[in-house]
């Protein structure tokens, strides 16, 4: 796939070929989702760092006292400017989840309620880091949003109105 390569699409990929082993297994797909939920947030912390590192998914420009400048030439990074570190933003949000994950799951009231708050998280965060982004995505709405940050609203919205409507109905029984 190259150097870049969208976590989304990776995500869909892994999650359709995972439930059609579980289906042809005889396994609860929910229920095995929800055991990678955390493993999921701790690979998008550490992933991040990786690009942070990497100077991939940088930020715009900005002046905040917490801006990040790259001056290595072979990373990916826009050069010699301050930018919004929204690696680092992703990966503490992805530390965060893993927490709320992690400390949830011995509380949840359905099967696939972790991987709900993982995609609702992760997406929601996503959806507003990518106001922050500066690097080249494919982009609509004559430049004011990415398909990426499109797909991650939708997946957010989804996910909301499944945990709302799950719960509802765990509660109920």
């Amino acid at each position: 796939m190259g150097g870049r390569t969208c976590f989304l699409r990776w995500f869909y990929s892994c999650g359709n070929r995972l439930c059609l082993d579980d289906k042809k297994n005889n396994l609860k797909v929910w229920q095995t989702l929800d055991i990678f939920a955390p493993a999921l947030a701790i690979g998008v912390f550490f992933g991040r760092l990786g690009c942070f590192f990497a100077g991939c998914c940088y930020g715009k420009p900005c002046s905040l006292p917490w801006a990040v400048t790259f001056s290595d030439p072979q990373g990916l990074a826009m050069l010699n400017a301050p930018l919004h570190p929204t690696q680092l933003y992703s990966s503490l949000g992805a530390l965060f989840t893993f927490i709320i994950i992690y400390s949830f799951r011995k509380r949840k009231i359905f099967d696939g309620q972790l991987t709900l708050i993982w995609v609702f998280m992760y997406s929601g965060l996503r959806t507003i880091i990518e106001f922050y982004r500066g690097d080249a995505r494919g982009m609509l709405y004559s430049g004011q949003f990415s398909v990426t940050h499109v797909l991650a609203f939708l997946l957010a919205l989804s996910s909301l109105i499944a945990l709302i409507v799950l719960s509802k109905k765990a509660s109920k029984k």
